[in-house]
């Protein structure tokens, strides 16, 4: 079935407004979709965006990144991202949090629990250290995790190509590397 095909584009959208039927569902406590489901869906509509010639059949949805925490696997798109094959338990709770949060909103607050022991600045210290060692790996022009430099959230968001900086935060992995 070519990719011009009337039907190809009628599930295009149709796919698309389940995806985000289902993130809205999912905000709310309510998931249309299992994980499983979502990865087919998104990987339908990879393949159906582009013509055997390599022309775009319509603009690109935005890729979302995606946690698969069955597998233990960041994926955007087709590419893997990382995948955790030893336990990171604070990494493992950032990544569930924006899961459960909606990829979308590109924003959560901190995730990670404190212990009653812990030092004034401590929590801090271990988030910045978590989102760290969760941007070690992430190959360069994908994404990439920032700490908020007055609050305690985390944000993800696009990079270019060998670029990591983000104007929210004003120098480059200043805040994440804890310069």
């Amino acid at each position: 079935m070519a990719a011009s095909d009337p039907h190809v584009i009628a599930s295009i959208v149709i796919f698309t407004q389940i995806l985000e039927s289902h993130e809205r569902s999912r905000a709310c406590g309510e998931p249309l979709l299992t994980e499983t489901g979502v990865c087919h869906i998104r990987q339908s509509l990879v393949n159906a965006h582009s013509r055997a010639d390599g022309e775009a059949l319509v603009p690109p949805l935005p890729l979302l990144p995606f946690w698969d925490a069955e597998r233990r696997q960041l994926w955007l798109g087709t590419s893997l991202l990382k995948e955790f094959s030893q336990p990171a338990s604070n990494q493992v709770a950032i990544l569930t949090a924006f899961r459960s949060a909606g990829w979308a909103s590109r924003r959560i607050d901190d995730p990670l629990s404190s212990t009653p022991n812990d030092l004034p600045g401590d929590a801090r210290l271990r988030l910045r250290e978590t989102v760290k060692n969760l941007n070690r790996g992430i190959p360069k022009g994908t994404i990439h995790f920032w700490l908020e430099a007055e609050c305690n959230g985390v944000w993800w968001d696009f990079c270019a190509s060998g670029s990591l900086k983000d104007p929210r935060f004003g120098s480059p992995l200043d805040v994440a590397e804890g310069r």
